[in-house]
């Protein structure tokens, strides 16, 4: 472990610690894990003859991840799959950040739609809950439905005080529930029905944490970006932002996994700083996604489904703050920042 090999992979570590930090609040911990994996990575392409990198994985990035940019540094040809946002079979040059599609024309629209969008099922059970028989599945499907999973996880614990065992997370976890009850709390109380005949561009806020934010773009700040767009629109413009309508869920058993730590991403301050821009207005959660993106004179978003709505649906502008390495890249309404 050196200065230079430190210094060449800073992007990573900012990637990795990103990831990580979802599940770990130890940054001490995690940036140990990190520099341990650069160095046993590093060794590898130091003492093994290596001419071709593939992983399947999504670029997020994972320790495992780490011979994707320690070959691109190398000059050796690495690729990844399945891609960000459509998981058809396509493949990602990781040097060139393009993509290499591997299917032809011959999608339906219901394919493509499939393969877009991601359909959350929260009558799913995560792994580390099922049970081996189909009652102990179907009692823990009612304790999900009745309590989500903050409920599973407090009679865990109490198992586990009963035993004198520990490694349960829930008074961790209870805590950041709190935390995103009052920060859902503050967003109903700042939200507003959308005026009539208002001239206004759509930002949908993205969920947090997510790689496709804050990994997979050069620009990885929500609140930054707003920013630039509020500072950016005429006089008489109105910048219309509404919350993801799965960053309150977090109970539930596919959301579960960000509740831990979703307060290092995401808190009440980023509505409070937004709230400072005279021309920003939040708009109610129960308002519909598609009828302000029908109105809007033109929407924005970093790297968000957003985009593809606005070009499937109608052919509206779209700012996009995520860089080049975009599905539509040649659709005429996209704006690149």
């Amino acid at each position: 472990l050196d200065y230079e090999l430190i210094e060449s992979f800073r992007d990573t570590q900012r990637k990795i610690e990103f990831t990580y930090h979802r599940d770990f609040r130890d940054t001490m911990l995690v940036t140990n894990k990190y520099f341990n994996a650069l160095c046993w990575w590093n060794h590898i392409f130091d003492t093994h003859s290596i001419d071709f990198v593939f992983n399947n994985a999504i670029e997020h990035i994972l320790l495992c991840e780490l011979c994707l940019p320690i070959a691109q540094k190398r000059g050796i040809p690495a690729f990844c799959a399945p891609t960000r946002l459509i998981f058809a079979p396509n493949i990602l040059d990781y040097a060139t950040k393009s993509y290499i599609p591997c299917v032809g024309n011959t999608l339906s629209d219901t394919q493509l739609e499939e393969n877009f969008f991601f359909h959350f099922d929260f009558g799913w059970i995560p792994p580390f809950y099922q049970k081996r028989s189909k009652l102990g599945n179907a009692v823990m499907r009612l304790l999900l439905r009745l309590g989500g999973s903050l409920l599973v996880d407090f009679l865990v614990w109490v198992r586990n005080v009963l035993v004198g065992k520990e490694g349960s997370r829930f008074k961790e976890n209870l805590l950041s529930y709190v935390q995103l009850l009052r920060m859902k709390h503050h967003y109903k109380k700042i939200s507003t029905q959308p005026k009539e005949g208002e001239k206004f561009i759509f930002y949908a806020i993205q969920f947090e944490p997510e790689g496709n934010t804050s990994v997979c773009v050069p620009l990885q700040n929500q609140l930054s970006v707003i920013q630039m767009l509020s500072r950016a629109l005429p006089e008489g413009y109105k910048l219309y932002v509404k919350e993801h309508p799965m960053q309150f869920s977090l109970n539930k058993p596919r959301m579960y996994y960000y509740l831990y730590n979703f307060g290092y991403f995401k808190n009440r301050s980023f509505y409070k700083e937004l709230e400072k821009l005279p021309n920003v207005r939040f708009i109610d959660l129960d308002v519909s996604s598609k009828e302000l993106n029908q109105k809007a004179l033109a929407v924005a978003t970093i790297n968000g489904t957003v985009h593809l709505e606005a070009t499937f649906f109608g052919g509206k502008p779209c700012i996009v703050f995520g860089g080049h390495n975009m599905l539509l890249k040649n659709a005429k309404n996209i704006v690149y920042v």
